[in-house]
């Protein structure tokens, strides 16, 4: 579909449901971050076939260009026909790929391709507040916290203005 400096980034397929991929949902990262953990990798192609035949859903591997290696996924969903906003989500499965800017790489990229090819306008996420490390990268991207979403629960909503 696409790419950055180090990652392309392309539609999910079920082919990219393995057992590597099931393996990041061991991680202890994952499991405090992630909310949904599939039980089979026949899971993984459930969840994959389900967000590919939703037209309101664009479901995007990363890969890293110097191995082709799937290191995480970026989820997109949008709130109506329109594609004017979006609710993203995003996990790098890889252990070794986090804290190396994988994010604010792919985040921005992806912003200014649903921008171009939607004409998205807003990007949205709910973060855990714990997660120090993924809110500074997303404020270092543009995102900012959204009053409107805020209240007393364990979760922080962000806004980005593409």
């Amino acid at each position: 579909m696409f790419d950055t400096d180090r990652f392309y980034i392309k539609k999910l397929e079920t082919s990219d449901a393995n057992h590597n991929y099931f393996g990041w949902f061991e991680d202890d990262v994952i499991k405090n971050f992630i909310l949904n953990h599939p039980s089979s990798i026949s899971d993984l192609v459930s969840f994959i076939n389900n967000c590919n035949i939703n037209n309101a859903t664009l479901l995007l591997g990363i890969f890293s260009k110097k191995n082709q290696q799937h290191i995480g996924n970026i989820k997109f969903e949008f709130e109506n026909d329109s594609k004017l906003k979006a609710t993203m989500g995003i996990m790098i499965g890889e252990p070794r790929w986090r804290g190396k800017g994988v994010a604010s790489e792919v985040i921005s990229e992806c912003g200014f391709f649903i921008n171009k090819n939607f004409r998205t306008k807003e990007m949205h996420l709910s973060v855990d507040k714990n997660n120090l490390s993924a809110i500074k990268s997303y404020k270092k991207i543009g995102f900012k916290e959204d009053k409107k979403g805020a209240c007393t629960t364990p979760f922080l909503d962000m806004i980005w203005e593409l």
